[in-house]
C-alpha cells in the first residue's frame, strides 16, 4: 500500500514506519502540513491511506504561545489534511489520525462509548483535534486513535523515570492514585495494523485492558530497576515547575480499549509488569 504519513519524524511516526514496514510511504513534511491544502492534496495523490501522527509536544508549560502552537499542530493540521483529502479526485480509502485519552474526565471507567469530557486545556485541545474529522468526505473511512501513555524505548515516560531510579529513588507524582492508562509500543503499532487489515473505522482507545494507578506504575518500574526509596512529589511542587501542565502527571482517566477487545485484538503486553519488564530488558 501507499501510505501518506504526517509526523514521520516523531516518536509515534517512527514506530509506525518501523513496525508497519513493506509499504510505500509518502512523507508529509511540516511545510506541506502547514501550507495551502492544494499543495498537500498534490503530495497525497495516489495514497491508499493517510495517517496523521503529528502534534507539537504537549509536555511543556502551557503558556499562551505554547497553547496556540499545540492547538494549531492538531486542529490546524487535521483541518488541512481533511480539506486536501476532500479535494482529491481519487480519494484514499482511509484517514487515520491520532488523538488522546485526555478527552475523557477522570471519573469512573471510560471506553469509546463514554461521553463524559474533561474540563481542562487538554480535553478542549483533543475535542478540537478530532473536530475536523466530521467534515471528511463520507466515502473515506476514518479512524480516531485515542492513545494513552505510550511505553517505549526511544520515547514516552519510562526513560525519565529510569534515570532517577538509577540512584535508587522511585518518585511518586502527586497522590499516586491517578490512573495510568498505558500501552506498550508494540501493542500500539500492532493495533493500528489490526484496524487497517480488518477494515475497521470509528473511535478506538489505544490503551492496555489493565490500566494501573500511578503508584502501581512506579512500583512495577522500581521492581525491575531495584529502586527502593519511594519519594512523593506533591502536586503543588509540580505545579510550581510545570504550571497547569502538571495535570499530565497528577491526573489521569481510567480508560479501557473496549472496541479492540470486542474485535478480537490480542495484546502482547496487557499487564504493566509484562510491559515494563520487556522494555527495561531491551533498553
Amino acid at each position: 500500500m501507499k501510505i501518506a504519513l504526517a509526523g514521520y519524524n516523531g516518536f509515534l511516526g517512527k514506530m509506525i514506519m518501523n513496525d508497519l514496514s513493506g509499504h510505500d510511504y509518502i512523507l508529509l513534511n511540516r511545510e506541506l502540513l502547514y501550507g495551502k491544502p492544494v499543495a498537500l492534496e498534490s503530495a497525497m495523490e495516489g495514497a491508499h491511506i493517510v495517517i496523521n501522527m503529528s502534534g507539537s509536544p504537549i509536555s511543556q508549560r502551557w503558556t499562551a504561545a505554547n497553547r496556540k502552537k499545540i492547538l494549531k499542530s492538531r486542529h490546524g493540521v487535521n483541518t488541512n489534511l481533511v480539506t486536501a483529502i476532500n479535494g482529491l479526485e481519487k480519494k484514499p480509502g482511509y484517514f487515520i489520525t491520532v488523538s488522546a485519552i485526555g478527552i475523557y474526565d477522570s471519573v469512573g471507567i471510560q471506553d469509546e462509548n463514554s461521553n463524559r469530557r474533561g474540563t481542562g486545556f487538554m480535553s478542549s485541545v483533543v475535542q478540537k483535534w478530532e473536530e475536523p474529522v466530521g467534515l471528511l468526505d463520507d466515502r473515506v473511512k476514518h479512524v480516531i486513535l485515542r492513545i494513552g501513555m505510550v511505553l517505549g524505548r526511544d520515547g514516552g515516560v519510562i526513560n525519565p523515570f529510569r534515570k532517577v531510579m538509577r540512584f535508587g529513588i522511585a518518585p511518586v507524582m502527586g497522590s499516586g492514585k491517578q490512573m495510568v492508562s498505558f500501552i506498550h509500543m508494540r501493542d500500539l503499532t500492532a493495533s493500528v495494523g489490526f484496524i487497517i487489515e480488518n477494515g475497521l473505522e470509528g473511535v478506538f482507545n489505544l490503551t492496555s485492558p489493565h490500566p494501573v494507578d500511578h503508584r502501581g506504575f512506579v512500583n512495577a518500574l522500581a521492581r525491575v530497576t531495584g529502586a527502593r526509596l519511594k519519594i512523593r512529589i506533591p502536586a503543588w511542587v509540580l505545579k510550581l515547575v510545570m504550571g497547569e501542565a502538571h495535570t499530565l502527571l497528577t491526573e489521569g482517566p481510567h480508560v479501557i480499549p473496549s472496541r479492540l477487545t470486542e474485535e478480537g485484538f490480542g495484546f502482547m503486553y496487557p499487564g504493566i509488569d509484562q510491559a515494563i519488564h520487556n522494555l527495561v530488558q531491551e533498553i
